[in-house]
């Protein structure tokens, strides 16, 4: 079944997905200046909390501590951005699928219509031959109408003006026609 939709749903869902397109690079921009203020507050928590505890700790072994801590922060960190970003990618395909669905019914009720609009048109010009050619068909009969009623009237005429009687008679003999004053 074809799905029906105005043209102002179409055009507010392709402005959708542009929006939900644009969406993605602002969010992974955020994402990364989270994980970056992150990943700094970790860091100074971090020299902060050895200072208390372990200040005694020898630079280097503090070093190390802290690009393995460092590691493992920024590893969380962009596990929860990845997760985000496919999460929005995912719904961004699925509007970006929803936009060819819709397009793709768009271009078929397009050519339904444009097969409804042939169909009716060869109709049209079918009945239109139609009614041309009883059109034509009238007006000869109407043009043999009028000379025979011009014929009928002549002889008509031609009958009124003489004087002596006039009479048909078929094959048979039998009488056809007479002019009424013959009759009497």
């Amino acid at each position: 079944m074809v799905e029906k939709q105005t043209h102002g749903e179409l055009s507010q869902k392709t402005d959708e997905v542009g929006a939900s397109e644009r969406e993605p690079k602002r969010n992974l921009i955020a994402s990364l200046a989270m994980t970056a203020i992150i990943m700094v507050i970790g860091m100074f928590l971090y020299e902060w909390l050895r200072q208390i505890i372990h200040p005694t700790v020898a630079t280097w072994e503090s070093h190390l501590v802290t690009i393995a801590l460092a590691s493992l922060l920024a590893t969380v960190v962009a596990y929860f951005v990845l997760r985000k970003q496919n999460v929005l990618l995912q719904k961004t395909n699925k509007e970006i699928a929803a936009y060819k669905q819709a397009e793709e019914a768009l271009r078929k009720a397009h050519e339904e219509l444009e097969r409804r609009v042939e169909e009716r048109n060869a109709e049209l010009v079918e009945v239109n031959k139609q009614l041309r050619g009883e059109i034509e068909g009238r007006n000869q009969a109407e043009e043999a109408l009028n000379r025979q009623g011009d014929s009928e009237e002549k002889y008509r005429t031609i009958l009124d003006s003489i004087e002596d009687a006039y009479y048909e008679l078929d094959i048979a003999g039998n009488l056809t026609f007479s002019m009424t004053h013959c009759v009497k």
